[in-house]
Formats: C-alpha cells, sequence, structure tokens
C-alpha cells in the first residue's frame, strides 16, 4: 500500500471529491439537514464516527450537560 500523501489545503480544508448514487446523495443531504450541517461537515462526521471520534452528528444528540458534570 502507498503512504499517504495529504492533499493541496483549500483554507483550512482539503477536498474530497466522490460519485455517489442519486439516491445516496438525497438521503445525505436530508440528514445533513436534521443534524444542522453542511453535507461537507456530515460526511467528515461520519468519517469521524467510522474511526471512533468526536463528531458534529453524535455531539449534537447530547444536549447540555448534566448540573453535577459542569461544575
Amino acid at each position: 500500500m502507498a503512504d499517504y500523501i495529504p492533499p493541496k489545503l483549500k483554507g483550512n480544508k482539503v477536498p474530497l471529491n466522490n460519485l455517489v448514487q442519486p439516491a445516496q446523495h438525497e438521503r445525505a443531504w436530508y440528514a445533513a439537514h436534521r443534524a444542522g450541517l453542511s453535507l461537507a461537515d456530515y460526511v467528515g462526521a461520519l468519517i469521524d464516527r467510522d474511526a471512533g471520534l468526536p463528531n458534529k452528528i453524535d455531539d449534537a444528540k447530547q444536549g447540555a450537560l448534566p448540573i453535577a458534570k459542569a461544575s
């Protein structure tokens, strides 16, 4: 397997250009909208979730911290 070579940055992000089926795009668009994310942020959150990392999808569902944890 080849070594990873990071692509050129555009601001503080890198492009991720892929083709998906129209039905997949529609499902992703609606899921991103429900999560309050852009499609790009939604895909990034799915990648983080798959890697077991904190992500914008699950973090948004947690809501406010209990008072005991906030102290």
